[in-house]
């Protein structure tokens, strides 16, 4: 072979192995839809999303609900991700685009979300909050999951181990892999134990946060949140 053939070779080779090195290293991209809930647990879901293997995108709206992003989703529809999470709380009042009686507005609006993504091939997941004993919240939660099962879209609990069995709790025993420090936090809380709730009795933060700043305490709720959430992503 000349020098200008082997020249040429290298570069093909060094192409080849450019180009296989960035497909091996792309990841599933998932984008996550949300109100304060999501907000407060971002740094959480990310960190649960990336040790899973995928590059998580996280859009929320203080008081939000799903059509508060319906113009957001049409337009991230040109480059759909591989999965599509949505996790909202259930917020009237705040949101204008929730009229009329709030339960069949979430089922509506589940069944337009499923419209926006049909056709990109995106697979769509809702994701329920942790319990929460205020206004319609859990009516919502359900009507959702309700209408969700009739489209086929997977429903994931995200409350799991913060508020099993739908119902609300402060704190939780602590879980293999995370901090266990409520008793840290407060000399109320059990050893072995763990707040999982902020005051608000909505919010994940220990004490007194609401989700618009950085939790000051390490913050259980939003760890168990984020597994949570994140365990309807294939591996």
């Amino acid at each position: 072979m000349s020098r200008l053939g082997r020249k040429l070779a290298a570069a093909i080779c060094s192409l080849t192995l450019v180009a296989a090195l960035a497909g091996c290293e792309s990841r599933p991209r998932v984008v996550v839809y949300g109100d304060s809930i999501i907000y407060e647990s971002r740094t959480e879901i990310r960190q649960w999303a990336a040790a899973r293997g995928w590059d998580a995108r996280l859009i929320a709206r203080f008081g939000g609900a799903p059509c508060t992003l319906f113009d957001q989703m049409k337009q991230d529809r040109a480059n759909p991700p591989e999965t599509v999470v949505i996790s909202f709380v259930g917020n009237t009042g705040v949101a204008p685009c929730v009229t009329g009686d709030p339960v069949e507005s979430y089922r509506a609006q589940i069944r337009e979300w499923k419209r926006i993504w049909t056709g990109t091939g995106t697979r769509l997941v809702l994701v329920l909050v942790p319990f929460t004993p205020v206004t319609t919240s859990e009516a919502v939660q359900q009507a959702m999951a309700q209408e969700a099962a009739l489209l086929r879209i997977p429903v994931v609990d995200g409350g799991t181990d913060i508020s099993p069995g739908r119902r609300y709790f402060w704190t939780q025993p602590c879980l293999r892999g995370e901090r266990c420090v409520g008793n840290q936090i407060n000399p109320a809380v059990a050893p072995g134990r763990n707040i999982v709730r902020a005051n608000d009795r909505t919010h994940l933060c220990p004490g007194g946060g609401h989700g618009t700043d950085p939790c000051p305490y390490y913050s259980s709720g939003s760890w168990r949140y984020g597994r949570n959430l994140t365990s309807a992503l294939a591996p």
